[in-house]
């Protein structure tokens, strides 16, 4: 009897301990990419009719600390561009057009238009110019409305990069293109004909264009960073347009795939040609893919604060829709580890290195600038007491944990990166190893300090005037306007300060003072100056030892043309 209660209970045990649901296994691999900062945004997992998985993960709103939910609305992004293959395709059915159609027939004067058809331009073999490319326009101009010819003035007159149907290159031009085709055929813009074709039809009523103006309950934000509240810049419809300007929802993809598998809006013919491998594996607005054997279907985006993917396999019935309000180069081994689950196969469930401890000398020896191609530089700097990465010219950057010395584990994109041949105590060389073929770089410069180096900075200054004692230079760093609270002390002035240090000196305490750097953190204050919050040590030799304590504090720092100094201390818990 004993043997069978052993029994029994260790069943129970594998049951409900070990024995993990498909749900469950999607859940904590889903939550593993959240804990790291790779995944922000909402889920659903499908498969033969029964929605495994729809759920919110991260703030939609990091401002009203509001969550994601399964019915959160997010950009799209290039998830746009089958949407708009599909309407071509529909058009095709209806006699209005022909693949075959040249660019020539609905823009005349279009160079090389007699060569370049609707199907180069669905299948991204025109050879047009990007104009995403343009790195001006996107940084200064993707929030300004655009005419037509606004857009197809950033490449009409662009030599082309290859003669149509030799090469393949992505081209979201290509895509505007075929948006204003849809325009010229119908006569009506292009988000009515997709409302009627496509969204009415499957009650897509949660889904849209013009994500700027939007104002529904579950909107989300988009982020560079949620936990530093870096939100992204919105890109104005009339710019992304026929390539990337779709919102919608995980339900709302989610009838899309369902009409899809069904033939409900498109013959099965014409979704072959949508669902064919031309070059590069890409067919009309969507890339064609094997898992298992399997043939897969999928098309990713990303614009501004936002990234998404919808990966199929029509055989199975199964669709992953993966929809994020932040830039995540993850979103491929999020999918991949998703349909890993729903096929029993091998998959990682992702985990930080181990940190070390650097010394502040170790991390500035590695700050600067890197070029690891004329097209690619990254910034390496320390700021709020942690080293990050940031590409030159991006607002993304991308925490950096220290794991050796000189090697650094590179969140977000899961790479090391490494610095070799140090001279003078700088770094002279990197590389970051991408799991491929590694890539090299040469430090070619010094960062332009931030505001947190500068605060950092003064603050080492004035307490290196505390610790020698020099009086005149320690006032130097306090306005004279200085009100000092301390929970115990109550509130003090500058003569009252000033008053303290000189008896500290001459007590011959040799106070010292240093600040944890780890815990530094700095924020601006428009038109003021900035805020100071971090931990301080003082140590003060008593009985032949030194006894130290370590404290918090806040310091407000004034701007005076270039001048800085405190006027309010608030100090805390000594």
């Amino acid at each position: 009897m004993k043997k069978q209660v052993i029994v029994w209970v260790l069943l129970m045990l594998t049951s409900g301990s070990f024995a993990q649901t498909k749900t469950e296994q999607l859940d904590e691999l889903l939550s593993a990419y959240v804990r790291k900062n790779q995944f922000n945004g909402t889920a659903l997992v499908y498969e033969k009719g029964v929605v495994l998985l729809q759920k919110g993960y991260g703030l939609r709103d990091a401002d009203k600390d509001l969550n994601n939910n399964a019915h959160t609305v997010y950009q799209l992004g290039s998830v746009t561009k089958q949407f708009t293959a599909a309407v071509v395709l529909k058009l095709a059915e209806q006699g209005k057009l022909k693949l075959s159609d040249p660019l020539s027939r609905f823009f005349p004067d279009y160079p090389k238009g007699d060569s370049i058809t609707i199907h180069h331009l669905l299948a991204h073999t025109s050879g047009i110019y990007n104009y995403t490319d343009n790195g001006d326009f996107i940084q200064n101009h993707v929030s300004e409305a655009a005419s037509r010819e606004t857009m197809m003035g950033l490449f009409k007159d662009k030599a082309l990069n290859f003669s149509p149907g030799g090469d393949w290159a992505y081209s979201n031009s290509g895509y505007l293109l075929l948006g204003y085709i849809i325009e010229k055929v119908t006569q009506q813009p292009y988000e009515t004909v997709v409302r009627q074709l496509i969204f009415k039809p499957l009650g897509m009523t949660h889904s849209g264009f013009d994500y700027a103006h939007l104002a529904v309950p579950n909107k989300a934000t988009g982020y560079f960073s949620v936990q530093e509240n870096k939100k992204g810049l919105l890109v104005d419809s009339t710019v992304s347009h026929a390539a990337g300007a779709i919102f919608s929802t995980t339900d709302d993809l989610l009838k899309w795939h369902k009409a899809l598998l069904s033939n409900q809006l498109l013959k099965r013919s014409s979704l072959e040609k949508a669902f064919t491998p031309y070059k590069n594996q890409f067919g009309y607005g969507w890339v064609v893919d094997s898992f298992t054997g399997k043939k897969g279907v999928y098309h990713n985006g990303s614009i501004l604060g936002f990234t998404s993917n919808i990966y199929r396999v029509e055989a199975d019935d199964v669709c992953i829709i993966l929809l994020c309000n932040i830039g995540t180069p993850k979103i491929g081994d999020i999918t991949e580890g998703l349909l890993s689950v729903l096929y029993n196969k091998p998959y990682t469930v992702p985990k930080d290195p181990k940190a070390v401890l650097l010394s502040a000398e170790a991390e500035r020896a590695c700050t600067g600038i890197y070029e690891f191609s004329p097209r690619f530089k990254a910034s390496i700097r320390k700021d709020g007491g942690k080293m990050y990465a940031q590409r030159v010219g991006e607002a993304q950057r991308h925490l950096l944990t220290p794991i050796a010395a000189n090697r650094f584990f590179v969140h977000d994109v899961e790479q090391e990166l490494e610095f070799t041949d140090m001279e003078t105590g700088i770094y002279r060389k990197a590389i970051l190893h991408t799991g491929e073929q590694p890539m090299h770089a040469l430090r070619i410069g010094d960062n332009t300090p931030t505001l947190s180096d500068t605060i950092a900075q003064l603050d080492k200054a004035m307490f290196e005037a505390f610790n020698s004692q020099d009086l005149e230079k320690l006032l130097s760093f306090f306005s004279t306007d200085l009100e000092f609270f301390h929970d115990l002390g109550g509130l003090t002035r500058y003569a009252d300060n000033k008053t303290a240090f000189e008896q500290n000196f001459k007590s011959g305490k040799n106070i010292r003072r240093s600040l944890v750097e780890s815990s530094l953190e700095v924020y601006p204050v428009p038109n003021y100056g900035a805020i100071q919050v971090g931990e301080h040590t003082f140590c003060h030799p008593e009985n032949g030892e030194m006894v130290c304590g370590t404290f918090k504090f806040v310091h407000v720092w004034q701007r005076v043309g270039d001048v800085w100094k405190i006027s309010r201390v608030v100090s805390f818990g000594h």
